[in-house]
Protein backbone atom coordinates (compact mmCIF):
# COMPACT_ATOMS: atom_id res chain seq x y z
CA UNK A 1 0.00 0.00 0.00
CA UNK A 2 1.33 3.83 -0.88
CA UNK A 3 1.41 6.65 1.19
CA UNK A 4 1.27 10.00 -1.06
CA UNK A 5 5.72 10.08 -1.38
CA UNK A 6 5.56 6.62 -2.68
CA UNK A 7 2.73 7.72 -5.30
CA UNK A 8 5.12 10.48 -6.30
CA UNK A 9 8.18 8.28 -6.23
CA UNK A 10 6.44 5.63 -8.04
CA UNK A 11 5.09 8.17 -11.07
CA UNK A 12 8.15 10.02 -11.62
CA UNK A 13 10.65 6.70 -11.66
CA UNK A 14 7.92 5.53 -14.29
CA UNK A 15 8.21 8.26 -16.63
CA UNK A 16 11.80 6.70 -17.21
CA UNK A 17 10.46 4.04 -18.74
CA UNK A 18 9.29 6.29 -21.65
CA UNK A 19 12.55 8.01 -21.53
CA UNK A 20 11.09 11.15 -20.35
CA UNK A 21 12.07 13.29 -17.35
CA UNK A 22 8.92 14.79 -15.77
CA UNK A 23 9.53 18.29 -14.42
CA UNK A 24 6.97 19.01 -12.32
CA UNK A 25 7.08 19.80 -8.40
CA UNK A 26 5.58 17.06 -5.76
CA UNK A 27 2.84 19.15 -5.16
CA UNK A 28 1.68 19.18 -8.86
CA UNK A 29 2.37 15.32 -8.67
CA UNK A 30 0.37 14.90 -5.86
CA UNK A 31 -2.49 16.74 -7.08
CA UNK A 32 -2.33 14.66 -10.27
CA UNK A 33 -2.25 11.41 -8.37
CA UNK A 34 -5.71 12.72 -5.91
CA UNK A 35 -7.03 13.23 -9.57
CA UNK A 36 -6.28 9.63 -10.92
CA UNK A 37 -7.76 8.09 -7.87
CA UNK A 38 -11.04 9.81 -8.26
CA UNK A 39 -11.11 8.85 -12.32
CA UNK A 40 -9.73 4.86 -11.31
CA UNK A 41 -12.73 4.65 -9.05
CA UNK A 42 -15.31 6.27 -11.31
CA UNK A 43 -13.92 4.08 -14.12
CA UNK A 44 -13.82 0.82 -12.09
CA UNK A 45 -17.51 1.13 -10.95
CA UNK A 46 -19.13 -0.16 -13.89
CA UNK A 47 -16.76 -3.31 -14.51
CA UNK A 48 -16.53 -3.88 -10.39
CA UNK A 49 -20.29 -2.80 -9.34
CA UNK A 50 -20.72 -5.81 -6.94
CA UNK A 51 -17.98 -5.03 -5.35
CA UNK A 52 -19.08 -0.84 -4.95
CA UNK A 53 -22.22 -2.30 -3.53
CA UNK A 54 -22.84 -1.71 0.50
CA UNK A 55 -25.95 -1.33 2.38
CA UNK A 56 -26.14 0.68 5.69
CA UNK A 57 -29.21 1.44 8.31
CA UNK A 58 -28.65 5.17 9.36
CA UNK A 59 -29.01 5.29 13.17
CA UNK A 60 -28.41 9.15 13.30
CA UNK A 61 -31.74 10.72 14.62
CA UNK A 62 -32.52 12.55 11.03
CA UNK A 63 -33.27 16.72 12.44
CA UNK A 64 -36.52 18.21 10.89
CA UNK A 65 -36.17 20.84 7.70
CA UNK A 66 -38.99 23.24 8.45
CA UNK A 67 -37.69 24.68 5.08
CA UNK A 68 -39.80 22.50 3.34
CA UNK A 69 -42.91 21.79 5.34
CA UNK A 70 -45.91 22.07 3.54
CA UNK A 71 -49.17 21.39 5.49
CA UNK A 72 -48.99 17.82 7.20
CA UNK A 73 -46.01 16.42 5.32
CA UNK A 74 -42.70 16.78 7.18
CA UNK A 75 -39.21 16.25 5.66
CA UNK A 76 -36.26 15.04 7.90
CA UNK A 77 -32.72 14.97 6.87
CA UNK A 78 -29.41 13.58 7.82
CA UNK A 79 -25.72 12.53 6.63
CA UNK A 80 -25.07 10.14 4.58
CA UNK A 81 -21.42 7.71 4.77
CA UNK A 82 -18.69 9.33 4.08
CA UNK A 83 -17.86 6.97 0.98
CA UNK A 84 -21.27 7.46 -0.49
CA UNK A 85 -21.25 7.89 -4.14
CA UNK A 86 -24.74 6.97 -5.77
CA UNK A 87 -27.71 5.66 -4.25
CA UNK A 88 -29.67 2.66 -5.53
CA UNK A 89 -32.50 1.55 -3.36
CA UNK A 90 -33.89 3.65 -0.53
CA UNK A 91 -36.27 1.71 2.54
CA UNK A 92 -37.85 3.92 4.81
CA UNK A 93 -39.64 1.38 7.85
CA UNK A 94 -42.11 1.64 10.42
CA UNK A 95 -42.53 -0.33 13.61
CA UNK A 96 -44.60 -3.04 11.27
CA UNK A 97 -42.84 -2.59 7.87
CA UNK A 98 -40.47 -1.48 5.62
CA UNK A 99 -41.56 0.56 1.88
CA UNK A 100 -38.72 1.81 -0.25
CA UNK A 101 -38.63 5.39 -1.19
CA UNK A 102 -39.70 7.08 -4.48
CA UNK A 103 -36.75 9.61 -5.13
CA UNK A 104 -37.68 12.80 -6.35
CA UNK A 105 -35.59 16.18 -7.22
CA UNK A 106 -35.63 18.86 -4.73
CA UNK A 107 -37.28 21.06 -6.75
CA UNK A 108 -40.28 18.56 -6.48
CA UNK A 109 -40.84 19.25 -2.42
CA UNK A 110 -43.28 22.00 -3.14
CA UNK A 111 -45.58 20.41 -5.68
CA UNK A 112 -45.09 17.13 -4.35
CA UNK A 113 -46.04 18.34 -0.45
CA UNK A 114 -49.16 20.15 -2.38
CA UNK A 115 -50.64 17.02 -4.12
CA UNK A 116 -52.79 15.11 -2.71
CA UNK A 117 -53.00 12.08 -5.17
CA UNK A 118 -48.88 12.30 -5.15
CA UNK A 119 -47.95 13.50 -1.31
CA UNK A 120 -45.91 11.33 0.93
CA UNK A 121 -47.19 9.04 3.41
CA UNK A 122 -46.06 6.29 5.80
CA UNK A 123 -46.64 3.64 2.94
CA UNK A 124 -45.37 5.46 -0.18
CA UNK A 125 -42.32 7.80 1.57
CA UNK A 126 -40.00 9.71 -0.50
CA UNK A 127 -36.10 11.22 -0.76
CA UNK A 128 -33.79 13.05 -2.45
CA UNK A 129 -30.07 13.18 -1.90
CA UNK A 130 -28.14 16.55 -2.03
CA UNK A 131 -24.42 17.63 -1.79
CA UNK A 132 -22.69 20.21 0.16
CA UNK A 133 -20.90 21.99 -2.32
CA UNK A 134 -18.55 23.38 0.76
CA UNK A 135 -17.82 20.08 2.52
CA UNK A 136 -18.84 17.85 -0.18
CA UNK A 137 -20.98 16.34 2.15
CA UNK A 138 -23.73 14.03 0.80
CA UNK A 139 -26.98 14.14 2.81
CA UNK A 140 -30.58 12.71 2.03
CA UNK A 141 -34.00 14.22 3.04
CA UNK A 142 -36.81 11.87 3.07
CA UNK A 143 -40.59 12.30 4.49
CA UNK A 144 -43.41 9.50 5.38
CA UNK A 145 -46.11 12.66 5.09
CA UNK A 146 -47.41 13.90 8.62
CA UNK A 147 -45.05 10.56 10.65
CA UNK A 148 -41.63 11.77 11.99
CA UNK A 149 -38.65 10.09 10.74
CA UNK A 150 -36.43 8.74 13.63
CA UNK A 151 -33.42 6.91 13.63
CA UNK A 152 -32.86 3.77 12.30
CA UNK A 153 -35.82 4.12 10.06
CA UNK A 154 -33.74 5.27 6.62
CA UNK A 155 -32.01 1.74 5.06
CA UNK A 156 -30.31 2.49 1.80
CA UNK A 157 -28.45 0.37 -0.25
CA UNK A 158 -25.56 2.70 -2.20
CA UNK A 159 -22.52 2.53 -4.57
CA UNK A 160 -19.55 3.14 -2.29
CA UNK A 161 -16.25 4.43 -3.08
CA UNK A 162 -12.98 2.20 -1.89
CA UNK A 163 -11.49 4.07 1.04
CA UNK A 164 -8.20 3.70 -1.01
CA UNK A 165 -9.21 5.37 -3.77
CA UNK A 166 -11.83 8.00 -2.50
CA UNK A 167 -9.61 9.26 0.61
CA UNK A 168 -6.55 11.46 -0.85
CA UNK A 169 -3.63 9.92 1.09
CA UNK A 170 -1.62 12.56 3.43
CA UNK A 171 1.81 13.39 2.34
CA UNK A 172 4.13 10.70 4.14
CA UNK A 173 1.21 9.00 5.61
CA UNK A 174 0.01 5.44 4.65
CA UNK A 175 -3.39 4.49 4.09
CA UNK A 176 -6.10 2.97 6.82
CA UNK A 177 -7.05 0.44 4.55
CA UNK A 178 -3.96 -1.63 3.30
CA UNK A 179 -5.59 -4.06 1.24
CA UNK A 180 -5.18 -2.48 -2.11
CA UNK A 181 -3.94 -4.85 -4.58
CA UNK A 182 -1.10 -4.21 -6.93
CA UNK A 183 -3.48 -3.94 -9.93
CA UNK A 184 -4.79 -0.60 -8.55
CA UNK A 185 -1.86 0.77 -7.14
CA UNK A 186 -0.43 0.59 -10.73
CA UNK A 187 -3.77 1.78 -12.27
CA UNK A 188 -3.26 4.76 -10.42
CA UNK A 189 0.21 5.48 -11.23
CA UNK A 190 -0.70 5.17 -14.94
CA UNK A 191 -3.50 7.54 -15.01
CA UNK A 192 -1.64 9.79 -12.95
CA UNK A 193 1.10 9.67 -15.37
CA UNK A 194 -1.26 10.60 -18.39
CA UNK A 195 -2.12 13.61 -16.56
CA UNK A 196 1.71 14.82 -16.08
CA UNK A 197 2.42 14.31 -19.76
CA UNK A 198 -0.75 16.64 -20.19
CA UNK A 199 0.52 19.22 -18.58
CA UNK A 200 4.06 19.12 -20.07
CA UNK A 201 4.80 18.67 -23.90
CA UNK A 202 4.70 14.74 -23.91
CA UNK A 203 1.48 14.68 -24.78
CA UNK A 204 2.16 12.36 -27.60
CA UNK A 205 2.76 9.34 -24.90
CA UNK A 206 -0.75 9.35 -23.71
CA UNK A 207 -1.89 6.83 -26.55
CA UNK A 208 1.15 4.45 -25.23
CA UNK A 209 0.32 4.86 -21.85
CA UNK A 210 -3.43 4.61 -22.51
CA UNK A 211 -2.82 1.19 -23.75
CA UNK A 212 -1.02 -0.22 -20.87
CA UNK A 213 -3.92 1.58 -19.05
CA UNK A 214 -6.81 -0.61 -21.17
CA UNK A 215 -4.53 -4.04 -20.55
CA UNK A 216 -4.50 -3.63 -17.05
CA UNK A 217 -8.01 -2.61 -16.92
CA UNK A 218 -9.12 -5.93 -19.19
CA UNK A 219 -6.57 -8.44 -16.42
CA UNK A 220 -8.71 -6.70 -13.42
CA UNK A 221 -11.92 -7.49 -15.24
CA UNK A 222 -11.09 -10.99 -16.10
CA UNK A 223 -9.59 -11.84 -12.60
CA UNK A 224 -12.71 -10.14 -10.87
CA UNK A 225 -15.06 -12.12 -12.73
CA UNK A 226 -12.98 -15.43 -12.53
CA UNK A 227 -13.44 -15.09 -8.73
CA UNK A 228 -17.21 -13.79 -8.49
CA UNK A 229 -18.35 -17.06 -10.99
CA UNK A 230 -15.80 -19.60 -9.30
CA UNK A 231 -18.41 -21.32 -7.93
CA UNK A 232 -20.94 -21.52 -10.59
CA UNK A 233 -17.90 -22.97 -12.52
CA UNK A 234 -19.31 -26.76 -11.60
CA UNK A 235 -23.03 -27.28 -11.42
CA UNK A 236 -24.42 -29.92 -8.67
CA UNK A 237 -25.89 -31.95 -11.44
CA UNK A 238 -22.08 -32.03 -13.18
CA UNK A 239 -19.72 -34.83 -11.63
CA UNK A 240 -15.78 -33.33 -11.71
CA UNK A 241 -13.93 -34.53 -14.51
CA UNK A 242 -11.18 -35.15 -11.70
CA UNK A 243 -12.10 -38.60 -10.44
CA UNK A 244 -12.59 -39.05 -6.50
CA UNK A 245 -10.02 -41.75 -6.40
CA UNK A 246 -7.47 -41.48 -3.45
CA UNK A 247 -3.52 -41.16 -5.27
CA UNK A 248 -2.23 -43.91 -2.72
CA UNK A 249 -5.34 -46.41 -3.42
CA UNK A 250 -4.50 -45.87 -7.33
CA UNK A 251 -0.99 -46.20 -7.20
CA UNK A 252 -1.78 -49.77 -5.05
CA UNK A 253 -4.24 -50.89 -7.67
CA UNK A 254 -1.62 -49.96 -10.88
CA UNK A 255 1.33 -52.15 -8.97
CA UNK A 256 -0.89 -55.41 -8.62
CA UNK A 257 -1.71 -55.11 -12.12
CA UNK A 258 -5.40 -54.08 -11.77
Amino acid sequence: MYNMLQYIDKVKTRSSRYDVQLELDDLTVEMLVNRARVDVQAATIPLFRQRFGRRVILGTTPTLVSNFNTGTVQYYTTTLPTDFIQDEVVLISTSDAAWEARKMDKREMYGVSRNSFNKPTVNSPVYCIEKDTASAVFSIIASKGSAGVGAYEISIWYTAALPYLQAYPVSGIADAERKMSYQWVELVVLCALTKCYEMTQYGQLRDLISADIDTMVSLMEEAYKTNIDRSKLLLPSRVSLIPNIPIMENMQGLQNGN
